[in-house]
């Protein structure tokens, strides 16, 4: 299958899709749009994966920027991230809404999040998360030299190089 191609377009599909139909969604109105939106960016994500996965031990240009040591690392606290930027996301759309912001200054606000919400996340890892590791994991998790280059792995299940 051309799995590259058909990533692409499901990709830009939902580039394209998700900001004309949210834009229509209005605050406290009906969500029913959200369903195929995100339907069409969860297809989008998994082509996304199939394809990069590459094939013959060479990955997608798009899998070595994922595989760079930056990203590697935000993997570590992702599920701090996935638990906790809703609030601070909810957060400052209300302040958006309340006071009536508009264009850049909204935007910079949510620009302005991402670094706040990776610092508490990363705290809430290391303070709430991984002291409940178990051993096992904390050893893997420790053990990954930082000196690893982030575009080369082995793949223990067909023994190639990427």
């Amino acid at each position: 299958m051309p799995w590259r191609l058909l990533a692409a377009l499901v990709v830009i599909a939902a580039l394209v899709a998700v900001p004309v139909i949210h834009a229509r969604t209005e605050r406290g109105g009906f969500y029913g749009e959200y369903i195929a939106t995100d339907f069409l960016v969860g297809a989008a994500v998994g082509l996304f994966f199939v394809a990069a996965a590459g094939h013959d031990g060479k990955l997608w240009a798009p899998a070595r920027l994922l595989a760079l040591r930056p990203f590697e690392r935000l993997g570590l606290f992702s599920y701090s991230i996935y638990l906790l930027h809703v609030v601070f996301v909810f957060c400052v759309y209300e302040t958006i809404v309340t006071h009536q912001l508009t264009g850049l200054v909204a935007n910079l606000a949510y620009v302005a999040l991402i670094p706040v919400v990776l610092v508490i996340a990363y705290g809430w890892y290391r303070l709430l998360e991984r002291p409940f590791m178990s051993s096992r994991l904390r050893a893997a998790v420790e053990s990954v030299p930082d000196a690893l280059p982030s575009t080369v792995f082995t793949m223990p299940e067909s023994r190639r190089t990427t």
